[in-house]
């Protein structure tokens, strides 16, 4: 792992250059720590939290941070909420942030709690999951100071939101975007046994409650088939719109993306048929995890199941929602690297990239990071990065899974499941974006 000798929080810097011979300490300064990025001379890093178990799911990026949250389960078959903050320079874990740079707990006092989307805005993370409190899945939602990471008192009861759509049911909350003054977040609901149906909600970043100008008293709910696999898995937005995204189920499961008002929640009719682009129907269950937006595309990507489970990344116009023919083939980049299963774990937009990042399964029982990079107009591999436009990053003899990244600058980082210990641990990666070298 390569390093640079400069700042590491808790530690006093000799900035005689700047400051006149005196010492900056993070703890007692005034002195924002912002305004000695230009000391830190920013590089690649490669770390790793072993015995962890479970996986990250989301990471998010403030001008000298890196978030990593989701999943740990250290003694297998209870899953925590952990979130960690690290140096965006050093990768070093920051210890002024809950304990020694980690927050773990277990919300749902025993059984699998999932921590599955984090947003960070104007010093405040956004953290969103399940919680089994009840007895079975329900939403939580916390207000996290970004700094130490003490929960928001100002913010529903406590800095939480936790609540169960439908009471003794499974309902899932699996995606956050922050706009403006507001959160909307989507997930699913029960329609009673094991039927879903998609749900998003809008509410205050403030106190979180929740926006009565958007649906009915600031809920939508909407029909997916009723499938157990019927779930919106991921949102974005621009200045006049919401885009949701996920899986419905018809005769199979298949993909579905629906444009929203950005205000009322109301679908856009001129957008695919009556403001919903549902996927070709396939044999067996597919599914979008992430949806990115450009000024005139909506990317989409997620997994197909046949022959076997592998990627797929969709471009549509995103005033009609047709498929962009000149991307990939007929706007669709489908790619099945394996015999094995594929699996995805995010999609990052990056101008003229694409970065798809999750794993494959060349070796059975040896999955690898796997991370691809596409010219986001033509949906071509760009061959600069990593050999012909693929990375693959073989980490143990056991099962590794990239599963979330972010981009910004010149780096791309990127974090996921390790399997090098046991239990295993996560690891992030921040590396050259133009071509995959750490």
């Amino acid at each position: 792992m390569r390093r640079h000798a400069t700042a590491v929080h808790g530690l006093s810097l000799c900035l005689s250059l700047i400051l006149s011979g005196a010492c900056y300490d993070a703890a007692s300064s005034s002195l924002p720590e912002a305004s000695l990025f230009f000391l830190q001379a920013e590089t690649s890093f490669n770390v790793f939290s072993g015995n962890v178990g479970g996986m990250p799911n989301a990471v998010a990026l403030s001008s000298d941070s890196i978030y990593i949250a989701g999943n740990s389960d250290p003694s297998g078959g209870n899953r925590n909420w952990r979130i960690s903050r690290r140096n965006r320079f050093t990768g070093e874990l920051v210890s002024a942030f809950g304990n020694g740079g980690v927050i773990e707990f277990d919300p749902g006092g025993g059984g699998n709690d999932d921590l599955n989307d984090m947003a960070y805005d104007n010093g405040f993370l956004y953290l969103v999951g399940v919680d089994v409190a009840p007895g079975s899945p329900q939403w939580r939602i916390e207000k996290r100071n970004a700094i130490s990471g003490a929960l928001d008192a100002s913010f529903g009861t406590g800095g939480v939101i936790s609540f169960d759509p439908v009471a003794g049911q499974f309902d899932n909350l699996d995606a956050i975007l922050t706009n403006g003054s507001v959160m909307n977040i989507c997930g699913s609901s029960s329609t009673g046994g094991s039927g879903q149906q998609w749900r998003m909600e809008r509410r205050a970043l403030s106190s979180g409650a929740l926006d009565v100008a958007f649906g009915a008293g600031g809920v939508l709910t909407q029909a997916a088939g009723n499938g157990t696999q019927s779930r919106c898995w991921a949102a974005a937005a621009d200045a006049s719109s919401l885009y949701f995204a996920g899986a419905y189920r018809a005769a199979t499961v298949d993909w579905r993306t629906e444009k929203r008002d950005r205000a009322t929640g109301a679908l856009n009719a001129t957008f695919g048929a009556g403001g919903q682009v549902n996927g070709a129907p396939n044999p067996m269950r597919d599914e979008i995890y992430a949806v990115k937006i450009s000024s005139d595309s909506i990317y989409v990507a997620g997994l197909a199941s046949s022959p076997t489970t592998h990627y797929r990344l969709d471009r549509y116009d995103i005033n009609s929602g047709a498929s962009v023919a000149a991307f990939g083939s007929a706007g669709t980049v489908d790619v099945d690297y394996s015999s094995g299963a594929d699996n995805l774990g995010a999609l990052v937009l990056d101008g003229a990239n694409l970065y798809l990042i999750g794993s494959d399964e060349v070796v059975a029982v040896d999955r690898a990071f796997h991370i691809e990079r596409f010219d986001s107009s033509s949906g071509a591999a760009i061959a600069e990065f990593g050999n012909a436009g693929v990375l693959r990053i073989d980490l143990s003899p056991g099962n590794d899974e990239a599963t979330a990244a972010v981009a910004d600058g010149s780096f791309l980082y990127v974090a996921g499941a390790d399997a090098s210990t046991t239990p295993g641990g996560w690891r992030i990666i921040k590396m050259y974006k133009s071509s995959g070298l750490y």
